[in-house]
C-alpha cells in the first residue's frame, strides 16, 4: 500500500466504514433503524401538529373577538353621540358590553388554560414515546456499531514492522511502497480490545 491509502484506511477506520468493519446483519438493522426513526418521527409530528392547531384556535379567537369589540365599541360610541339618547339605557349597554367582553376574556383564559394543559401533556408524551422507542433503537444501535477489535485491526493493516510503547500510546511502523508511516493508537484501549488510532504520521 502506498502512504496515501493507509491515510484513508486511517479515516475510514475512524469512520467505522470498512468492509471489514461492518457486522453481520448490519443492513438490515440499519432498515430496522430507519423504520423505527420514521415511526417515531411521524408520531411526534402529528402530536405537534395538534398542538399547533390548538394554539391557532387561540389566535383565531383573539382575532375574531378583537373585531367584535372594536365593532361593539363604535356602536357605543354612536349611541354616546346621539342627542337625548336616555342615560339610563346606555347604561345598560355599556354594562351589556363589558359583560359579555368579560365573557369572551374568560373564554380566551379558558382556551389558553386549555392549551397550556395540553402543551405539557405534548412534551410529556413525547417524552415517554421517545423512551418507549430508545428501549428498542438502543440495543440495534449497539448490534450495528462497526467492528473495532484488535483482530480486525490487523485484518485491515496487518502486523506492524515495529511496536512500541510510549506513554499512553502505541506506535505502530508500517513499509509502504513510499515509505514508512507511524500509527499512534491508544494504548489503554488498544489493550482492551478497541482500537482508537490517535494520528498517522510519516517518517
Amino acid at each position: 500500500m502506498t502512504i496515501e491509502q493507509v491515510r484513508q484506511l486511517v479515516l475510514d477506520w475512524g469512520y467505522g466504514t470498512l468492509p471489514e468493519q461492518q457486522v453481520e446483519g448490519a443492513t438490515e438493522i440499519r432498515k430496522e433503524l430507519e423504520v423505527l426513526d420514521k415511526e417515531l418521527s411521524e408520531r411526534k409530528s402529528e402530536s405537534e401538529r395538534r398542538l399547533s392547531e390548538q394554539g391557532q384556535e387561540i389566535v383565531v379567537f383573539k382575532e375574531k373577538t378583537l373585531s367584535i369589540y372594536l365593532k361593539e365599541r363604535e356602536d357605543l360610541d354612536k349611541y354616546l353621540r346621539t342627542p337625548d339618547f336616555p342615560q339610563e339605557k346606555y347604561d345598560k349597554l355599556v354594562k351589556e358590553f363589558n359583560d359579555r367582553h368579560s365573557l369572551r376574556l374568560k373564554q380566551e383564559k379558558e382556551l389558553r388554560e386549555a392549551y397550556e394543559k395540553s402543551s405539557e401533556k405534548h412534551y410529556q408524551e413525547v417524552r415517554k414515546l421517545e423512551d418507549e422507542f430508545n428501549k428498542k433503537r438502543d440495543p440495534l444501535i449497539k448490534r450495528v456499531q462497526p467492528d473495532t477489535s484488535v483482530n480486525t485491526f490487523y485484518k485491515v493493516f496487518g502486523k506492524p514492522k515495529d511496536k512500541s510503547l510510549i506513554g499512553e500510546n502505541y506506535y505502530f511502523k508500517y513499509r509502504c511502497k513510499d515509505g514508512l508511516v507511524i500509527l499512534e493508537i491508544h494504548a489503554y484501549l488498544f489493550d482492551t480490545n478497541w482500537v482508537v488510532i490517535n494520528s498517522v504520521s510519516m517518517l
